[in-house]
């Protein structure tokens, strides 16, 4: 009987082992074109979500993506689920609470998006101060932070400001219906909201920003559930990720400002 229990304790242990390796990494993103968003199908779409399953195909970490409002994801994560959270930025706060994988990919730096009407004036580049000092008005949602370079140039320069509360798309219409003369964005989302609305792109005109600061470093960052064996694992699969012709065909935007 005693090796009967005993073997039994063996298998039970043996069974919770195989359990937590083939569990899968439940991965949360959230609605934010053209990052992350859910396709007409239901499926996860958004060029962050398309690395991260290169990055955790490649090492060879099962995963489930699952939409979730991105005030839920850090909660999430804290409870020290088998979970991860896609293209967060790093801070010391959440460092001590979260594991952090190498970065994944580098924000754009931010562009001016104008009305064709007024770009004439600015060129196809210009000086944050020369966009911000044209006297054009500066389209703006209410409570939206643009990073401490444009912040303190907004703050110093004193534009005139339209503001709403709304999302960015509705910002790209109202400028391009002359409401504002221009908005600021990062060049992925700028060039993705104006080729997937036709009519406001048609109005539209990206103009560099030629002393903008390289963009915000993106990394996966984790709950404290997932190993740190897991994560460097997962750390090579993205330097091999980064080096392949799909990393570069996914964060190729130049077709944006031709």
């Amino acid at each position: 009987m005693r090796n009967l229990a005993r073997t039994a304790i063996v298998s039970i242990l043996m069974l919770a082992g195989t359990s937590t390796f083939a569990q899968r990494l439940q991965v949360y993103y959230f609605q934010r074109p053209p990052l992350y968003f859910t396709e007409a199908d239901g499926s996860p779409g958004g060029f962050l979500n398309e690395i991260a399953r290169l990055i955790l195909d490649d090492a060879k970490v099962s995963s489930a993506f699952v939409e979730m409002p991105s005030t839920r994801v850090e909660p999430s994560l804290w409870k020290m689920s088998y979970a991860a959270g896609i293209g967060w930025f790093k801070t010391a706060a959440r460092e001590r609470l979260a594991r952090f994988s190498a970065p994944i990919y580098q924000d754009l730096p931010l562009v001016a998006v104008v009305n064709s009407a007024r770009a004439r004036a600015l060129g196809h580049e210009a000086t944050i101060d020369r966009i911000l000092g044209s006297g054009l008005t500066l389209g703006t949602i209410q409570g939206f932070s643009y990073g401490d370079f444009a912040d303190k140039a907004i703050a110093r320069l004193k534009p005139k400001l339209e503001t709403i509360v709304g999302e960015q798309s509705a910002l790209v219409k109202m400028v391009a219906r002359g409401r504002a003369d221009i908005l600021l964005l990062g060049l992925e989302e700028a060039g993705y909201l104006m080729e997937n609305d036709r009519e406001s792109g048609a109005a539209l005109r990206i103009v560099k920003i030629s002393d903008a600061p390289a963009g915000t470093l993106r990394y996966i960052m984790f709950s404290k559930g997932v190993d740190a064996a897991t994560v460097a694992r997962i750390d090579a699969a993205i330097g091999r990720v980064k080096r392949s012709r799909a990393y570069k065909r996914l964060v190729d935007f130049s077709r944006y400002l031709k």
